[in-house]
């Protein structure tokens, strides 16, 4: 049996299908993949809620009584369990990161390789906690391979690993033929009147919505669209 993949992820699976989601549904064609996405606060109880959103793919949801959000150190004593847990299940394994702040949990595994997936400039976050940096140093000390999702990350990190390659996002073009098809309209579009100008993708703070709004403002026969 093909070797599993064990993705820690900040991304939540159902946030969009972007760039994670096509890797790893594309890679669960030929391995297990299971995605251990950011804990979420529980009072009452710790367990690991699971789903399989796509054929290959099992997400795992963490739930803890701890309030710091993310890979937070408060957060490890019960993530180690849990990833403890999931190892047993997939003995032959490769640790994948979305965030270097899941690296302490490595020490739970015994992966045959590791993978750092830099999707983004993380320490630049503002909110970006401060064991980011160090932990990404780490990451990439200890990381068989780096992708990087944009030239930007793919010339930084180049300068700091060995084997860094670009795997930028892209677009689903089967998905998005079917817009030529003008009767395939969403019903909650129906009554929306032309022209429509639309935008697909994640809708966060990297948005400038006053922008938008000047756009808005300066055509009001424009119809705006966010999805």
């Amino acid at each position: 049996m093909a070797s599993a993949i064990i993705v820690f992820s900040h991304v939540r699976w159902d946030l969009a299908f972007q760039r994670l989601q096509h890797l790893l549904s594309r890679l669960a064609a030929r391995h297990p993949v299971v995605v251990i996405e950011e804990p979420l606060f529980d009072e009452a109880r710790t367990f690991l809620h699971t789903c399989m959103p796509v054929p290959g793919v099992l997400v795992c949801q963490p739930h803890t009584p701890v309030a710091h959000p993310g890979f937070h150190d408060e957060q490890l004593p019960y993530l180690r369990n849990m990833v403890q847990q999931v190892v047993a299940d997939y003995p032959d394994h490769i640790a994948w990161f979305c965030t270097p702040m899941a690296l302490p949990l490595l020490q739970e595994m015994q992966a045959e390789l590791v993978v750092y997936d830099c999707i983004e400039h993380l320490a630049a976050a503002s909110h970006a906690p401060k064991q980011l940096a160090q932990r990404e140093s780490a990451l990439l000390r200890t990381a068989d391979i780096v992708l990087a999702a944009s030239p930007g990350l793919h010339r930084s990190r180049c300068e700091l690993h060995p084997n860094v390659h670009y795997v930028p996002a892209s677009v689903d073009a089967r998905h998005f033929l079917r817009s030529l098809d003008r009767a395939n309209s969403h019903p909650a579009h129906k009554d929306i009147p032309g022209p429509r100008l639309g935008y697909f993708g994640v809708l966060d703070e990297r948005i400038d919505m006053d922008l938008i709004a000047r756009l808005a403002d300066a055509h009001a026969q424009w119809q705006i669209v966010l999805a």
